[in-house]
């Protein structure tokens, strides 16, 4: 019957054009997670988690631009004492910012080892600018870590060998994309990325039992009709631009919004291309929750990484 045929349709495409709504839509302010808004470097806290030692005492609140012209961005900076100290961009997920406890708890660990840290707001995030409160899965918020990293060597006269970026999942992906556009990046760690948006699009559409072929309609709308092409460059396609630059993988096995099958699939591409990746699994870890599940040894690995890529010579304590 046509009646039929029509309403199928119909209801496709408005299952299509909602699966990109859902997919895009973004609520600026880190209005996702209203118990952490009133978060700092130098007090925030994480339930059954021991956060006193990561807290830092002085930062500075700062601004800078997008490497996409009119885009400002909020962030923190938390220098240390020693001025030739290297520094780590530390970039939020999706529906994050920077007030969130694994960020804060990431770039304390840092600090206290040594690491100036400079704790981002993706456009559409937290205190940054919403030009139109929707993602592009990295696509164009790369270009927000690019501002971050050029402002750290215009304002802060950091060199660039000295400068490494770390992300969590969307921030993950953003970070790798990242790193793949500008070659003078020295590093990455890219905690629970997604390998290609495919596939966690599809992953999520048959967790909840709905057919993978509304989500290739979904970034379809977004790439013809929105003229949001999200899919123009995944995370993979990035880090198979390494140009030898060492990458460091982790991802908890228990993950359920990005399937850990993506980690490996990560550092695949980067053995295939001969590069320098280290590949992380946590037991037992739910989505970027390795942080949290692994903090010893997340702590280790993360402080090590960044002072084998940035400065081997980095002092204890400085």
């Amino acid at each position: 019957m046509l009646w039929v045929a029509f309403g199928g349709l119909g209801l496709y495409i408005f299952a299509v054009v909602l699966v990109y709504h859902l997919l895009t839509k973004v609520y600026a302010r880190c209005s996702a997670h209203p118990e952490d808004v009133n978060n700092t470097p130098a007090y925030f806290l994480r339930e059954g988690f021991d956060t006193q030692p990561f807290r830092m005492q002085q930062f500075e609140d700062v601004r800078f631009f997008s490497r996409e012209q009119g885009i400002n961005l909020s962030a923190w900076y938390i220098p240390v004492a020693a001025t030739n100290a290297p520094a780590v961009i530390i970039t939020h997920g999706i529906q994050d910012c920077k007030r969130r406890p694994f960020v804060l708890a990431a770039a304390g660990m840092l600090h206290r080892q040594g690491f100036h840290v400079l704790a981002i707001d993706l456009r559409n995030h937290g205190d940054s600018d919403v030009p139109d409160g929707r993602q592009f899965a990295g696509t164009r918020e790369y270009l927000d870590v690019l501002g971050a990293w050029d402002w750290l060597i215009a304002e802060k006269n950091i060199p660039p060998e000295k400068i490494g970026l770390m992300g969590f999942s969307f921030g993950a992906a953003c970070s790798n994309i990242a790193f793949a556009m500008e070659p003078r990046v020295a590093a990455v760690w890219s905690d629970s990325s997604w390998s290609t948006l495919e596939s966690i699009v599809n992953a999520e559409l048959k967790r909840v039992h709905v057919p993978t072929l509304v989500g290739n309609g979904a970034l379809w709308f977004a790439r013809h009709i929105a003229g949001r092409d999200i899919t123009a460059i995944s995370p993979a396609e990035a880090l198979s631009h390494h140009a030898g630059r060492p990458v460091f993988i982790v991802h908890g096995d228990a993950d359920e919004r990005v399937p850990y099958s993506c980690a490996y699939e990560l550092a695949e591409v980067i053995q295939r291309s001969g590069g320098n990746g280290e590949l992380w699994i946590v037991q037992g870890a739910a989505h970027i929750e390795s942080i949290w599940d692994a903090a010893d040894a997340y702590e280790q690995n993360l402080v090590s990484f960044f002072r084998t890529a940035l400065c081997p010579a980095i002092e204890q304590g400085n």
